[in-house]
């Protein structure tokens, strides 16, 4: 399977964080207009009666827009939406038993690098400036995540009535 998409989003909502003396307060905030694009590939194939593979990769291009809240993000990356992912996984099933079936599968998982904010890789006030009378700023550049991966083993006892999974 294929799909290439290519979407405007308006008035994306999305959680902003501010870290004080009142703890942390989550105010949902708004970009103007976003625009998504990419491509996704999967497939599944039975390699034999008892073994399957499966896998994904995607790819996409995010871009803010128009953000009237705060225009010097114009031409940042979409938050949330990581530049990749990619996924591999196989799967065995054999009869243990008359009643009973083992599967063991084992997944590869990979997320690229994800903004979680519109402000990216540079100093802003922040909301202490205003409270305090004074300049304060914030690196938000440390508001990424690096990609990352993961590894799953799955080993399931199945029957008809009972199910047993580590």
């Amino acid at each position: 399977n294929g799909a290439y998409f290519n979407t405007t989003v308006d008035d994306n909502q999305f959680f902003e964080f501010f870290a004080g003396p009142w703890g942390l307060l989550r105010v949902v905030t708004s970009i103007d207009e976003l625009e998504l694009s990419g491509y996704e590939l999967d497939f599944k194939y039975a390699l034999t009666d008892s073994t399957r593979i499966d896998g994904g990769f995607g790819i996409t291009d995010g871009e803010i827009k128009r953000n009237h809240h705060r225009p010097s993000t114009v031409g940042n990356e979409a938050p949330l939406a990581p530049e990749h992912t990619f996924n591999f996984g196989i799967q065995h099933e054999r009869q243990v038993s008359e009643s009973m079936n083992l599967v063991l599968r084992i997944d590869y998982m990979e997320v690229g690098e994800t903004w979680f904010h519109t402000v990216q890789d540079d100093q802003q006030p922040t909301v202490w400036g205003a409270l305090l009378g004074f300049p304060a700023a914030s690196d938000m550049g440390l508001a990424v995540r690096d990609p990352y991966w993961l590894i799953d083993f799955r080993a399931a006892l199945v029957g008809e009535n009972l199910t047993v999974t580590l």
